[in-house]
């Protein structure tokens, strides 16, 4: 019998799902991995195809988060070159993350077409996030809008094989849907800690910078308006005169240039802006920071979990996270005592927050070292692969209609 063959799509090209991929080729699949790298999320370093293993960087557009049209373009083009890979390829199973629900749309249809097991691994609710989005920006009409794209997700769940949610919260989103509960799993999101080493401040990064000698607060990734950018303006205009404290901001995006305007408007020298990375600087860039910064507007916050959070775990450093109290990334962080969680109301204790880890390093250090146990114990790609391996055995095997596993 031959080996399954699946294929992992993630929108984003994120490291987690690759270390997935990899480890799944240990077992007894053949797999495609499929993203793209326009899509302005930070990418992972992939490696050169094996005889089980192959990746296809799909080709788009850079996609213009802030235009609406030229995105939702970029996105319909991009799912339709899945599509097509997809009735090539003819994998046996799909695992589909990240996917704008458009592109996501034209995948389950491709799947459909040549009897491929669609799993939907949902990491954010997106129907929820356009409709908050466009109904501040446009009113009735984003609203409406809105409501088509929680048509469009409602139903992608409910004809998919299997769901993979990543906080018990979405599951209960997903119930209230209608949703078959049976058909529902919840595996959490991790980083992927065998490259994310422990690693010194002084390192090629911090000394490029010159943030060796800094007490350096860091957010790297995605910022967006939904991270609420003008939180670190107003926390580095307070602490402006603190002349060893910088705020490190590595990301792009609409965020990145509100936040390249206050920086002009205030003279925030205090303030780093720098663009994504390559992955292969991850841990030093990580290890550069004093305390790593998340960010997270109260609505996002029952639709998103920001997984950025674990790699700081990774790194040994302490989180300090401006996020709802009963988001997963809070509750972990509280309850592990990996950082200090401040609910986005309480935002403008910001600066208070960082000046009480800047004099207190014990703190600092037992907090970072938390995180890293709760990563080491969690984040077992072995562990992680097994549940997945469960999932994707039980999809395929009650049908009996193209493959048994």
């Amino acid at each position: 019998m031959s080996a399954p063959f699946l294929l992992m799509h993630d929108y984003g090209g994120f490291a987690f799902p690759l270390e997935l991929s990899l480890e799944l080729t240990k077992r007894r699949y053949r797999l495609l991995h499929v993203y793209t790298s326009s899509s302005g999320s930070p990418t992972a370093a992939f490696p050169a195809d094996t005889a089980r293993f192959a990746s296809i960087d799909i080709a788009i557009p850079r996609v213009q988060k802030a235009n609406f049209i030229k995105r939702w373009r970029a996105e319909r083009l991009y799912g339709g070159k899945v599509a097509e890979i997809i009735r090539q390829k003819k994998p046996h199973v799909l695992i589909s993350a990240n996917t704008p629900l458009d592109a996501q749309a034209q995948i389950a249809r491709a799947c459909d077409q040549v009897n491929c097991k669609f799993i939907f691994w949902l990491q954010d609710i997106l129907s929820m996030a356009t409709r908050s989005v466009l109904s501040q920006k446009f009113g009735v009409a984003g609203q409406l809008i809105g409501r088509y794209y929680h048509s469009i997700e409602k139903n992608l769940l409910r004809d998919a094989a299997s769901i993979i949610t990543i906080t018990d919260a979405f599951a209960a989103i997903l119930a209230n849907w209608g949703i078959e509960r049976e058909k529902v799993s919840v595996i959490p999101n991790w980083a992927p800690i065998a490259s994310i080493p422990e690693r010194d401040k002084v390192n090629p990064f911090s000394l490029e910078y010159g943030l060796a000698d800094k007490f350096v607060v860091l957010y790297a990734g995605t910022m967006g308006m939904k991270q609420s950018p003008d939180i670190v303006v107003t926390a580095a205009r307070a602490l402006l005169h603190h002349k060893k404290i910088i705020f490190v901001v590595i990301s792009d995006g609409v965020g990145m240039d509100h936040l390249a305007e206050k920086k002009a408007r205030w003279q925030l020298d205090n303030m780093l802006l720098l663009p994504l990375q390559p992955f292969e600087r991850l841990p030093d860039v990580l290890a550069s920071a004093d305390v790593g910064l998340v960010l997270l507007d109260p609505e996002a916050g029952s639709f998103c979990v920001p997984s950025k959070v674990w790699s700081i775990y990774c790194s040994a450093r302490p989180a300090l996270l401006v996020v709802p109290e009963h988001n997963l990334a809070a509750r972990v962080t509280k309850s592990v005592d990996a950082g200090i969680v401040l609910p986005p109301e309480k935002s403008n204790e910001l600066q208070d927050s960082i000046m009480y880890l800047h004099s207190h390093p014990q703190r600092r250090c037992s907090m970072g070292k938390n995180g890293r146990s709760y990563a080491e114990v969690n984040f077992r790609i072995d562990h992680i692969a097994d549940q997945f391996e469960q999932i994707i055995s039980s999809t395929l095997r009650p049908k009996g209609d193209g493959y048994a596993a």
